[in-house]
């Protein structure tokens, strides 16, 4: 089964947008294969979001991290360089890291940093191998929205 793991960036985007209902529709996904840091929904509390997205975009964000699979940090090698690397924070190390152990999954993200330095980062190259076809960017899922 696909597993579709979404970083922080991407829930709270599509949560302004009112699109996140209809990304999933149009991705053809349901809730057991969506999974999310599990600190996520913590992280929608904090003032910085709300002061950038408001309380009841932030409330939206959290209700869907809710309703998500749950993926934690690990020790592994992988989640501890990637964690190590510029621009990439622990919740997306873990989400990548995750992806490890999945034969079919997509990364959502809206983190064009998070992108670039697994782009451009040598010691990231198998990561890269493993990641290329299979991650959607937020602006990816607009264009599929409007097809």
């Amino acid at each position: 089964m696909l597993t579709c793991f979404l970083d922080n960036d991407i829930v709270i985007k599509l949560s302004a947008f009112d699109l996140f209902d209809e990304a999933i529709a149009v991705l053809n996904l349901d809730w057991q294969q969506l999974q999310v840091v599990n600190t996520a929904q913590y992280t929608f509390r904090g003032k910085s979001y709300i002061a950038q997205y408001s309380e009841p975009v932030c409330q939206k964000a959290i209700a869907i991290t809710q309703k998500c699979q749950k993926v934690e940090a690990d020790n592994s090698t992988e989640f501890t360089l990637l964690n190590k690397t510029k621009n990439v924070d622990e919740g997306e190390a873990a989400l990548i890291a995750a992806t490890a152990d999945k034969d079919v999954f997509w990364l959502t993200t809206g983190d064009k940093k998070c992108l670039e330095a697994l782009a451009t980062d040598p010691n990231l190259e198998s990561v890269c191998k493993r990641l290329r076809g299979r991650v959607i960017c937020l602006e990816q899922i607009w264009r599929l929205r409007r097809m």
